[in-house]
Formats: C-alpha cells, structure tokens, sequence
C-alpha cells in the first residue's frame, strides 16, 4: 500500500479519533493497538515488526542482533539516540547476563504512521517513514496542529505509529526462552514497569510477568519509559497461583526483594538461573504467602533516612547485581 496523499487537517478526522481513543485502556484492550511516539521508539517498533516478517517473534528465537537488520539510515538514528555507552552496557550485560540471543521474542505489527511534516525535520525520522510505507504500511501526514492533538507530549518530534503486539501467554515462556527475569505483583505505576522492562533488556534478561493485575503495559507512560524495549521482549500477565505453578514446574529459583528479608543482596555467594526476581507493589511489597514462595529473601539496605528505594531502582540495583553473580 502506498503512501496516502495530501494532509490529514481536521482533529475530527476518523483515523485521527481512533487514535486519541486509544489513550483510554478499555480501547487498547478492546483493539489490541496501542500509540508508540517519538523518533526512538517508532523506529523500535518499526524493526521489531520487520523481524517478525522474517520469521523472529511469538516464541521463536532471534538469531542475529537487533541493529544488524535494520539499514544504514534507521541504524545511524538508533546509534544516535544510544550515545552516551548504553549499548556498551548493554553488550557487557548480555555476555555475563546469558540470555543472548535465545530469548522469548513477541509478534510486533505496526498497523499505521502519522507524521507532521512540518514537525519531522529528522532524516532517521523521514527515512522511517519512507522504509515503512515501502513495507505497506499505512503512512498518514497529519499537520501540526493536527498531530499536536493526538500526541502525549510537550514538544513532539513529528512522528507516532499504531502498534498491534500479539497475545502473550505465560505458557509459552520455559527455562530455555526464558532463563531469568521479573515478576512484579500488581505494579501501580507505569513508570515504574516501562523502566524495569527497559531495565531487562540492558542486563540481558528474558522479560516481565505482571502477577495479579496492575497497570497496562501499553500505557503510554510504560512505552515511552521503556525505550522501544517493549518491543523486544516478553511482558505477560498471570495469576500469583499460576505464576507459582508454572515456577515450580520450570525448576526456577525465585528470589524476593523485602525490608524483611534477612540477607543483604550483596551477601548471596550465587544466583542461580534459571531465576525470577520476584518484586511486591509499590505500596505493600510482598504478603507473607509471596515471601514464602521464595527460595530466598533478600533486602537491600538503607544507609539513611529514607526506608525503601523506588520500585524500578530497587530492581535494577538487584538486576546488575544477578548479572554480576550469576552462576
């Protein structure tokens, strides 16, 4: 399908509606799309989707990195965005992490583009789009005013795309596709759970289990803390019963984080994969049925006033530490 000629230039425009509903969950989970913006995460979605074309996602593994199949235009913007040794980061964690390169890998699909031309003065930007249409999708030029309607944010960089993930089951993830990773029970923040998300793929981790509800993954404020990480790897939801029984049948070893925990993270000898880092909420942290699932509780200590870290700190301060001493 080709580009769509001319301009969209009413924010009462049908496709433009469709859009602003999807900032509402029940239409996220009605349709099953949700909005990715910004030149970063677009073009995270955008190779994520040509890679399930190839065959990579739903389960299947990924046998080459990321940046290798995208062009040189997309490659230089990503590379861009990346300054400042993340991908180094990145590159040390998944060489001790583990997880490399046979990890649980969902389906992406970008249904639809909408870009401002007047707002898009990026080349990675206009190339995207050009790329993405080429591959048939629907690429919509809105004007500014127009986009500025459908965008979250202050400044918009000129380009969103309309995201289709496949369903996601707990089923499909095993101790091979799936070595080690985060559970969380009822996350309220979507900060928080974008970060962690963004967290597990600097590490080398597989990916997320959001255990008794909780907040949308595919809320904005989750997508667009988590980098495009989203895209790359498992975020599924299960019961904190079916969570244990799958645990347990995978041969895991789950370890919790709690103020009540006797040992000091830094005083495990191991962690042992496979492995899950089991996290309580933001405001409860783990029940006393939770704790004793664990085969260990660990805590992390506080030097001063404050009694507890962030939800997504904590996780990523006990991450590094795992890959650090991962046996």
């Amino acid at each position: 399908m080709k580009e769509n000629p001319g301009v969209i230039s009413s924010t009462g425009n049908a496709r433009i509606k469709q859009v602003r509903a999807l900032r509402q969950r029940k239409m996220r989970q009605s349709s099953g799309l949700f909005v990715v913006e910004g030149l970063f995460a677009v073009g995270e979605a955008l190779e994520a989707a040509r890679e399930a074309m190839r065959g990579v996602g739903r389960g299947e593994t990924r046998g080459v990195g990321r940046g290798a199949v995208r062009g040189a235009a997309l490659r230089g913007g990503r590379e861009k965005a990346r300054e400042g040794g993340v991908g180094a980061v990145r590159k040390a964690g998944v060489e001790k992490g583990g997880a490399g390169a046979d990890i649980f890998r969902p389906r992406v699909e970008v249904e639809a583009v909408f870009y401002a031309p007047e707002l898009l003065s990026s080349d990675f930007g206009q190339d995207a789009v050009r790329a993405a249409s080429d591959r048939g999708v629907d690429c919509h030029a809105t004007s500014a005013d127009v986009f500025r309607s459908i965008s979250e944010r202050e400044n918009p960089q000129g380009i969103l795309a309309v995201v289709r993930m496949g369903p996601q089951q707990l089923g499909e993830l095993n101790a091979s596709n799936f070595p080690w990773g985060v559970a969380l029970v009822n996350p309220q923040d979507a900060g928080n759970l974008g970060t962690i998300v963004r967290t597990v793929d600097a590490v080398g981790a597989a990916g997320v289990v959001v255990l008794d509800g909780g907040v949308d993954p595919q809320h904005p404020n989750a997508v667009r803390a988590s980098m495009g990480a989203l895209f790359w790897h498992a975020v599924v939801r299960a019961t904190f019963d079916e969570f244990t029984r799958w645990a347990e049948r995978q041969g895991y070893h789950v370890y919790g984080s709690s103020a009540k925990g006797e040992k000091d993270y830094r005083q495990v000898e191991a962690y042992q994969r496979p492995l899950i880092l089991l996290l309580g909420s933001e405001r409860e942290g783990l029940n006393a049925e939770q704790r004793g699932f664990c085969h260990e509780l660990v805590n992390v200590p506080m030097g001063g006033r404050v009694t507890s870290l962030n939800l997504a700190v904590a996780a990523g301060v006990l991450l590094y530490a795992m890959v650090d001493k991962a046996d």
